[in-house]
């Protein structure tokens, strides 16, 4: 499953927090920065009106469950990579699979790993690694 269909649902989640968060601001005519904190604190202890209460803490919880969302998504996709990784040195003949950065160094930055790579150790033969956006294809 491609990456972004993991992270998609959290996006969503906070998109529509965001959104009622700025339209909670604008309903109070809270645009200017030295104005917002002031109609957050007006919201959040009711003087500004029950719903503007209950939109801002539905908009705070969307925009918390879209990023824990966000990060479980990222979570999964990366589970997922790492499975394809050891199936796939398991197939080569190897016992051990793990996704890391490359020993090879990016040419351009050399501090860098030249790429995230799903490394194979523990067979018959030497350890080899190839980059891990070659186990979706």
């Amino acid at each position: 499953m491609s990456a972004i269909l993991y992270v998609l649902p959290g996006g969503i989640l906070a998109a529509i927090g965001f959104v009622l968060f700025f339209g909670l601001l604008v309903s109070m005519n809270a645009l200017s920065r030295s104005r917002q904190f002031g109609a957050i604190a007006e919201a959040a202890s009711g003087r500004a009106g029950a719903w503007r209460l209950a939109v801002l803490g539905l908009a705070v919880f969307l925009l918390v469950a879209g990023a824990l969302a966000s990060f479980a998504g990222v979570m999964m996709s990366d589970a997922s990579r790492s499975k394809a990784c050891v199936a796939s040195c398991a197939s080569r003949g190897y016992t051990k699979g793990v996704i890391r950065g490359s020993t090879a160094k990016d040419p351009k930055e050399p501090r860098h790993n030249a790429f995230v790579a799903c490394a194979c150790e523990g067979g018959a033969s030497p350890p080899i690694e190839f980059p891990a956006s070659d186990l979706a294809k």
